[in-house]
């Protein structure tokens, strides 16, 4: 109710006030150890008001007795209320940024698959390339293909995307690590792919975009 709104205010408001928060305090301590276990064991301290006082210390209560002692309280309090702002704040600063660094990830993620996938038609398009691919894949010297890992979700929506993110962001990076290996270990697959990709970018201009992490234009 909007009672007990008030009087939670009025309550917080007269903590500053020298000798009023005598008063005031007293009558805290009375209801905190009078009323308020009463009003426990009959269930109805569920109001804002005693919930308020509840929270509200013994000590607090004891200290605000003494007339003069609320600016140095006051001081505490603001000095407190200040640093919980920065807290807030620095906290709100560090999910911006990791907002803005899992939106990069996720663009740079959506890419590298870009590039990738066209990769892979390149590949399966082409009977010879095709070929050399799998020859390449039976050399002893040929990394394990990469997968892309996996762990139990952490729980919170923020931290996940995040994370999910990141390790995107290393199975493409092994995907371009792997790749690229594949080419040099395989000279003959390397030329006809080369080959191929010239021919394809000719006739496609810009179709892979110059910042792609997997950098098939240097391949020649």
């Amino acid at each position: 109710m909007e009672i007990f709104k008030i009087l939670v205010k009025i309550d917080a408001v007269c903590d500053y006030i020298p000798f009023v928060s005598t008063i005031t305090n007293l009558v805290d301590l009375f209801q905190k150890s009078v009323i308020l276990p009463i009003m426990e064991r009959s269930g109805k301290n569920k109001n804002r008001y005693y919930k308020y006082l509840n929270k509200k210390s013994f000590p607090r209560c004891v200290i605000l007795l003494v007339p003069g002692v609320n600016i140095f309280v006051g001081i505490h309090d603001r000095m407190e209320k200040l640093e919980r702002i920065n807290e807030e704040n620095e906290i709100a600063r560090f999910k911006g940024q990791v907002h803005a660094q899992t939106r990069m990830l996720k663009k740079s993620n959506c890419e590298m698959a870009e590039t990738w996938n066209q990769i892979k038609k390149f590949i399966d398009e082409d009977p010879k390339l095709k070929s050399k691919y799998e020859e390449g894949l039976k050399n002893p010297l040929s990394l394990p293909f990469p997968r892309l890992h996996t762990s139990e979700p952490v729980g919170n929506s923020f931290a996940e995307e995040w994370r999910r993110a990141k390790l995107e962001a290393s199975y493409y990076e092994s995907l371009e690590t792997y790749f690229n290996i594949f080419m040099e270990r395989n000279p003959e697959f390397l030329e006809l792919f080369t080959k191929k990709h010239n021919a394809f970018v000719k006739k496609n201009p810009g179709a892979f975009k110059p910042d792609s992490t997997i950098k098939i234009e240097d391949i020649d």
